[in-house]
């Protein structure tokens, strides 16, 4: 019995570790105007996520850790 709640609690542990992700949505402006920056690239340092900002200037990238530190070119 004792192993049985062992091992529920290691796999319930598991799971909260994995939900951590949300996802990031913003608008990449020009610091002086404030004007849209349509084409920048914004990208989750150290991983294979990131999007294209639109015409607008907007962007939006799901499942990112949030620990994440996000870069803009």
């Amino acid at each position: 019995m004792k192993r049985i709640i062992t091992c529920i609690a290691f796999m319930a542990g598991v799971f909260a570790v994995q939900a951590q992700t949300v996802t990031v949505s913003g608008t990449v402006v020009e610091s002086e105007t404030g004007m849209p920056v349509p084409g920048a690239n914004v990208t989750v340092k150290g991983a294979n996520q990131g999007a294209v900002t639109d015409f607008d200037g907007k962007f939006s990238i799901s499942g990112v850790p949030t620990e994440a530190t996000l870069v803009v070119s």
